[in-house]
């Protein structure tokens, strides 16, 4: 994601807990750019198997105040993702994490 913006220009995250129907909205720099960190090292391998989530987190990413990225990151380590801004076969994926990725830096929002 970040080879096609620059971080700076992320105007905010929204992440919606899906069993809850909870929705945090971070606009602060410091936190946005966390939450990037947080994904930045995450390595992913390309899968179309899916295991039985019991939480999902849908997240949006706002850039230059429109929607740009949308993710569904589930709780066994799969991650959807989606560049809105693109319309060919590369525009989106279904990935399972191989890296290590704490889900709690996500689910510790809703706090």
């Amino acid at each position: 994601m970040l080879d096609q913006i620059d971080e700076t220009e992320i105007t905010s995250i929204e992440i919606e807990k899906s069993l809850v129907d909870e929705k945090v909205v971070i606009e602060d720099p410091k936190e946005i750019e966390k939450i990037i960190y947080a994904f930045s090292d995450v390595k992913l391998r390309r899968s179309s198997a899916l295991d039985k989530s019991t939480e999902t987190y849908w997240i949006s990413i706002i850039v230059n105040n429109s929607l740009r990225f949308g993710m569904n990151l589930t709780d066994t380590n799969f991650l959807y993702v989606t560049d809105l801004d693109k319309k060919d076969k590369y525009s989106s994926g279904n990935f399972r994490m191989t890296s290590d990725f704490d889900v709690d830096s996500i689910a510790s929002l809703f706090k």
